[in-house]
């Protein structure tokens, strides 16, 4: 049998509120690609934006990180991660993306659960988003629902910060 590659979901937004679609996203993702035979979904993360996105009507990260930690209390693979929310200022996704990488590799390393002694090293938040190491690659994928036309080149809201309620949801995998 083929080993599967160990997957963690990532989805960053300003779940204002979280809706059972929020939580169904990670479902579905988590089904479909489990059902290739390809990929083992270990962990999913839901990681709020900060309050400095600027967009209305923006209830603080302290209330929706709780509405969420309370709307995922029985999942038991599905968390809230709020290491976005307590930068100083808005932060770039790209930016999220190398955080939960490099948080996953340190977990990773420190169980060896998926390989051995083959570990890259930790990467600045400023580094391009495929690392190549011995016989590994770690690739951070990233789809998107949201309309293009509502964010800039850098994924900053245009128009002060009002956008569509489109969700991004990213991948971190080794190939």
């Amino acid at each position: 049998m083929v080993s599967r590659t160990p997957l963690i979901l990532l989805a960053c937004g300003s779940f204002n509120p979280i809706t059972n679609m929020h939580m169904r996203l990670f479902e579905l993702a988590r089904d479909h690609l489990q059902k290739t035979g390809r990929y083992q979904v270990i962990e999913g993360i839901m990681s709020p934006v900060n309050d400095d996105y600027r967009k209305k009507g923006l209830v603080s990260a302290r209330h929706r990180i709780a509405m969420a930690k309370l709307a995922l209390e029985t999942s038991d693979w599905i968390r809230v991660d709020p290491w976005e929310s307590e930068q100083e200022t808005w932060t770039e996704t790209v930016k999220v993306l190398r955080h939960h990488y490099n948080e996953s590799l340190r977990l990773l390393q420190s169980k060896k659960e998926f390989m051995k002694n083959k570990w890259p090293i930790e990467r600045s938040t400023e580094d391009p988003l495929s690392y190549e190491h011995s016989d590994s690659q770690f690739r951070i994928h990233q789809s998107s629902s949201q309309d293009s036309s509502t964010v800039n080149n850098k994924g900053i809201p245009k128009n002060g910060g009002t956008r569509r309620t489109g969700k991004k949801s990213v991948s971190l995998s080794s190939t």
